[in-house]
């Protein structure tokens, strides 16, 4: 008989979406988005950046990014 896995123990292995922090809706992998590490700001996409399985700072749409 298969063993069924809750929702949470299941793998996934697709990375996570980011999702901006402002908004907080999801940032297309191709949209352009504002990346800031280590209190750095910079733009960059998802797509971009396709070897790194997580972003480590805080995304934002272009559009919602503090000026």
């Amino acid at each position: 008989m298969p063993q069924h896995l809750s929702p949470s123990e299941k793998p996934n292995p697709t990375p996570e979406k980011p999702h901006c922090v402002h908004c907080g809706d999801v940032i297309g992998a191709y949209e352009p988005m504002m990346l800031v590490e280590d209190g750095e700001p910079r733009k960059t996409s998802t797509s971009a950046e396709q070897d790194r399985d997580r972003h480590t700072g805080d995304c934002y749409h272009m559009a919602c990014f503090p000026q």
